[in-house]
């Protein structure tokens, strides 16, 4: 059931208990490690049917990308690739779960009173990418009937601005929200919903084999039934076997001042292919983030690597000054995928997807109380997205960087194809 506003305290919530002695021992039913978008709306989602909840915070995630959160249904997958890794049937549940968690994100956005911003979310592509992205629409529809939005490249160029994208694909719902004032939302209700929030610690150690749990910190020790670590590269440290799994990949952001109306669309923007475009239009604002093979040397290093791209999504902003601009290191999955899954028994892990956290940690948040709560076992559908097997390795720099560069050399490779060959019309879903 799709929740229209925040939790609130459960008044049959038990009071905690403590044991004396030079280290005290506080029982619960759930400790939930890092205060990620994800780890704070799990917190009062399970508070508020009647669990007692710890909550530990962790250092805080690295910022984003500067273009405010998305909520919109879709993963780092494909929708064509999530149907050939799971089959039509898992694939069609799978993308309505995230249609359901953008719908609720959303309502507990306007039931607080939050300003929702612009609306819509395209993945647009030049036109040596054009056809692939006409049968990800095909794809994306035969699971979400009406759920995508298909483009020209006429109505592409004029709703951009630019002559370079010839074809785009929408999602809906999409909605953007600040993702500042949505963690503040989340926190004030983290204040009031009943549960225990402890600070950051100096030392922390965690014992997650057996029937209780243990989360030591100095002076007190955490008892729980249920573990669940919520968070990205940061919770590496207390759950190693996280680490084969997770992939950290750098970027760069900036904003450029463009005349304002320079184009008719304001909600988020993102190329298929290579670069892993991102942009959004704000007034007479440009924010632009792209991926790199290497982290910027400093915001110069920055400024260079957006100008090289910017020509692309705003013509008009070729000479103008790049203002805030710096590197940013995101986390990914090496699958494409949130981490949603149970390791050993009561173990939980929650990661989002660097560029999606607050879409993915509504979803997160819902599919792990649920699991707990009630044995939903919706969260089976992500078992093929679970944590990498014991004994892999985690993905080296190099690996990284190559993966990175061999997406480019395909993505020009296609591109001097696509212009070498004879002039034909580009072919539209039927």
């Amino acid at each position: 059931m799709t929740s229209t506003a925040l939790p609130s305290a459960s008044p049959e919530s038990a009071p905690l208990r403590h044991a004396t002695g030079p280290e005290r021992t506080r029982d619960c039913d759930v400790c939930v490690i890092g205060d990620d978008m994800a780890g704070l709306l799990m917190a009062c989602d399970l508070a508020t049917r009647g669990l007692e909840v710890v909550l530990v915070s962790l250092a805080r995630q690295p910022e984003g990308l500067g273009l405010d959160a998305t909520l919109a249904p879709g993963y780092g997958l494909s929708a064509r690739a999530l149907r050939d890794a799971v089959g039509q049937a898992d694939a069609q549940d799978l993308l309505r779960l995230s249609v359901a968690a953008a719908e609720r994100g959303m309502a507990l956005a306007t039931g607080a009173g939050l300003t929702l911003g612009a609306k819509g979310r395209l993945a647009v592509a030049r036109p040596a990418a054009a056809d692939d992205l006409w049968r990800e629409a095909e794809a994306f529809n035969a699971l979400v009937p009406g759920g995508g939005v298909v483009l020209d490249a006429a109505d592409t160029q004029a709703l951009l601005a630019t002559p370079t994208y010839v074809a785009a694909l929408g999602v809906v719902p999409a909605q953007q929200v600040g993702g500042a004032a949505f963690r503040q939302l989340l926190e004030a209700a983290v204040a009031d919903c009943g549960l225990t929030r402890l600070p950051q610690p100096a030392a922390l150690s965690i014992d997650g084999h057996g029937i209780r749990k243990y989360v030591t910190l100095p002076g007190l020790r955490v008892r729980a039934a249920h573990l669940v670590f919520s968070g990205g590269a940061e919770l590496v440290r207390w759950a190693p076997e996280l680490a084969p799994s997770l992939v950290t990949r750098p970027w760069v952001r900036g904003r450029f001042h463009v005349p304002a109306g320079t184009a008719a669309y304001g909600g988020l923007a993102e190329e298929v292919g290579a670069t892993g475009l991102r942009w959004r239009f704000e007034g007479d604002s440009l924010a632009l983030a792209a991926e790199t093979a290497f982290p910027p040397w400093g915001r110069a290093s920055a400024a260079r690597c957006l100008r090289r791209h910017v020509s692309a999504v705003a013509p008009a902003a070729r000479r103008a000054l790049v203002e805030q601009s710096h590197g940013v290191a995101l986390t990914h999955t090496r699958h494409g995928m949130p981490l949603f899954a149970e390791g050993e028994k009561g173990v939980w892990f929650c990661v989002t997807m660097g560029l999606e956290e607050l879409a993915h940690g509504v979803l997160g948040a819902r599919l792990i109380t649920d699991a707990i709560v009630a044995r939903d076992d919706r969260i089976r559908l992500f078992q093929p997205f679970g944590l990498e097997p014991p004994g892999a390795r985690p993905q080296s720099r190099f690996r990284s960087v190559l993966d990175y560069l061999q997406r480019r050399v395909r993505v020009a490779t296609a591109a001097r194809a696509a212009r070498s060959a004879p002039v034909a019309e580009t072919a539209e879903p039927g």
